[in-house]
Formats: C-alpha cells, sequence, structure tokens
C-alpha cells in the first residue's frame, strides 16, 4: 500500500497557480528487518542515513537550504508543480514523467516470460541455429512516442465466467490477469456458444496491468481487460513483432496505473507507446522483430547451456 502525506496551512486557500512540491520518500534509509517483531528499535534499522533523508525532506518541503541532495528534480525524486483544487492530481506519480523507453531488460523480462510455457518447442525449433549474429542489440536507433489508437484498434475482451468453460489440457486457451504463464490460466473446450476474441494481438489484464502477445483465438474472463490489434496487420500480427510490442507496451503503462488505478478502454485513448522508428519516423517493424529473434537466440543458447551442465553427470 502507498501512503501520501499531505502538508498544507490551514486556513489558507491554495493559488492554482502556486507551485506544490511533491517528494518520492519511498526510499527513507530504514530497512524492515522482521515484520512479525512489532518493536521499531528491532523491526526498523537507519541502513542508509535516514536521519539525513528525514532532515532534508523537511528541508525540501520548507524551501531551506539542505546539506544532502537524496531528493532533487535532477533524479526525478523531487517535482514541483501546480495541482487543481479537484483533489485528482494530489500524488506524486500523477506528476512523474516516467521513462517509457523500454531497455533490453524490459524485453528480456516478456520474451522470457514468453518462452517459459513454450520452451520445449522454441528449443527444438531454434537449437540448430545458435550463433547467429547479435549485433542488432547493441545497434543504436531512433525512439518515438506513437498514440496507441494510430496503430492499434483497441476493444474491450468478452468476459467469460470459469464456470462457462470445460477445462481442457488443450484447447482454446482461457486468459485472465495473471502473471506468468503468458496470462494463460487454463485451457477450455471449444464452444459454439461463447464468443472467442481474436488472436494475433497484445493482451492487458486490465486490473493487474499484465501484458502479453496472444498468437491464437482465445477467452477472456473479464470484460475490463483489453485487446491491441496492430491496424497494419490486424489479422497477421507473428511473435516476433508481437513480443516487442508486448514489452514496450507494458513499459509505457507500467508507471501509470495499478490496482488501486486500473487502466480502462477510456483511459487508454490518450496513452502513447515508445517505439523505434525509421528515418522518415515510421515505425521500424524490421528492427523490432530482428531485435526479438536475436534475443531468443540469447535466451535458448543460456538454456541449452544449462542442461548441458546438467545432463553431463548423468551420461558419465
Amino acid at each position: 500500500m502507498q501512503t501520501a502525506i499531505y502538508l498544507f496551512e490551514a486556513g489558507k486557500p491554495h493559488n492554482q497557480d502556486n507551485l506544490v512540491t511533491f517528494v518520492d520518500f519511498s526510499e527513507d534509509g530504514y530497512t524492515r528487518m522482521n515484520r512479525r517483531k512489532s518493536g521499531q528499535d528491532v523491526n526498523l534499522r537507519d541502513t542508509d542515513d535516514a536521519k539525513g533523508r528525514y532532515a532534508e525532506l523537511v528541508a525540501r518541503i520548507l524551501n531551506k537550504k539542505t546539506s544532502t541532495a537524496y531528493f532533487t528534480e535532477a533524479n526525478g525524486k523531487l517535482i514541483r508543480d501546480t495541482i487543481s483544487l479537484t483533489g485528482k492530481d494530489w500524488t506524486f506519480s500523477q506528476h512523474a514523467k516516467p521513462d517509457t523507453e523500454p531497455t533490453l531488460e524490459d524485453f528480456r523480462k516478456t520474451v522470457k516470460n514468453y518462452l517459459s510455457w513454450k520452451l520445449s518447442e522454441i528449443i527444438q525449433k531454434e537449437s540448430n541455429s545458435l550463433g547467429k549474429e547479435v549485433e542488432i542489440l547493441n545497434k543504436p536507433c531512433s525512439w518515438r512516442d506513437f498514440p496507441l489508437t494510430s496503430l492499434f484498434e483497441i476493444a474491450n475482451t468478452e468476459s467469460i465466467l470459469k464456470s462457462q468453460i470445460l477445462p481442457s489440457e488443450i484447447g482454446i486457451p482461457y486468459l485472465t490477469a495473471k502473471e506468468g504463464d503468458n496470462s494463460i490460466a487454463s485451457y477450455a473446450v471449444e464452444d459454439n456458444n461463447l464468443r472467442k476474441d481474436k488472436g494475433h494481438c497484445v493482451f492487458i489484464g486490465g486490473k493487474t496491468l499484465v501484458v502479453s502477445f496472444q498468437e491464437s483465438d482465445f477467452y477472456s474472463n473479464d470484460s475490463h481487460n483489453l485487446t491491441l490489434h496492430l491496424k497494419e496487420r490486424k489479422d497477421s500480427l507473428k511473435e516476433d513483432l508481437g513480443l516487442f510490442l508486448a514489452g514496450a507496451v507494458y513499459k509505457s503503462l507500467k508507471p501509470k496505473y495499478s490496482w488501486g488505478n486500473s487502466i480502462s478502454f477510456k483511459k487508454i485513448q490518450k496513452d502513447t507507446v515508445s517505439l523505434p522508428v525509421k528515418d522518415n519516423g515510421s515505425p521500424d517493424w524490421d528492427y523490432m522483430e530482428a531485435f526479438i529473434r536475436a534475443i531468443k537466440e540469447l535466451i535458448v543458447t543460456e538454456v541449452v547451456k544449462t542442461l548441458n551442465k546438467v545432463s553431463k553427470p548423468l551420461n558419465r
């Protein structure tokens, strides 16, 4: 749970032109050692100059000189901005400008999640081609923010209750807003009375903001979930590009949404995604696909090496 603390002068109306100081104080210098022990002298330890951080916080709020620089505009821990009087923009996160340009690690996480349930198939298909060039991972490229609505047809999914499906070891994927397993909670026997959502899309589990690529048609457990079909390839979005887009969309949306402020069809209309672009400013789809193929090779190589190490003692 995140806590917000407000400091204001009672009885003095706020002028909307006045700047308000917001501080991200989640790193206050204390470390919780053992939740089961209630004594503060045991439970909380000053491990990173907590007293200095609290002193700086007070000084920042009161516009006084500080001797430390834990919370500054340069490192993004302090923001000065105006607020409305409605109370809808009174938290730090609503004024923060998060870094939405995905990193290599962001894409690695997306790809690893996808491959975890499809690993055996990938290894069989890719192991014979290990060693391809992966220099593209270090190739610089330009990035640009695109409105999601300019790239995707966005829609809410169907809402199929778990009690409505007949579980099966194979069949139609049944998707929920769960972490891992590519958002697939189980598989179901196809039922012509239940409406499927079209695959070849980016799937967003709305309440918990999980983002995955879905190649096949599927059943969805909640109409709060969303599908993003790429307008250029509405019915033919392939795995590599789909994984890149899933990673990029997650990176762009994650700083904005949480369980208490979940994404919705209405909210996503104003959101953007950061993507690599060609010289003319259009999305570089070929680069994105090659980028994911290179990451696959690296991950598969790591898995094969690990399997080889594990299997050697068994072969002796």
